[in-house]
């Protein structure tokens, strides 16, 4: 989610963007749904953030993978607190 807020405020376009979680991969690119009232808060404001972009692809990576990326967000988040 902050990441796609991150490429949204500097403009980008298209976004391929990586999660190491399997059931947060599944649920933004609606390979499976879920219940939960929390999870479905996320899941809407994802589709909300995906349709803003001419393309967007979110692909599942291992966490090795995915640690410097995880580190630009965190920077990210720590300087404009509010996530939604």
């Amino acid at each position: 989610m902050a990441r796609m807020r991150l490429a949204l405020d500097v403009g980008a376009k298209n976004l391929r963007a990586k999660s190491e979680s399997t059931i947060v991969t599944e649920q933004v690119n609606v390979d499976c749904q879920t219940r939960d009232p929390q999870l479905l808060k996320y899941q809407d404001i994802a589709n909300e953030r995906k349709e803003k972009f001419d393309s967007f692809e979110l692909v599942r990576v291992s966490r090795e993978h995915n640690s410097r990326v995880d580190l630009l967000a965190s920077r990210y988040i720590a300087l404009d607190d509010q996530l939604f």
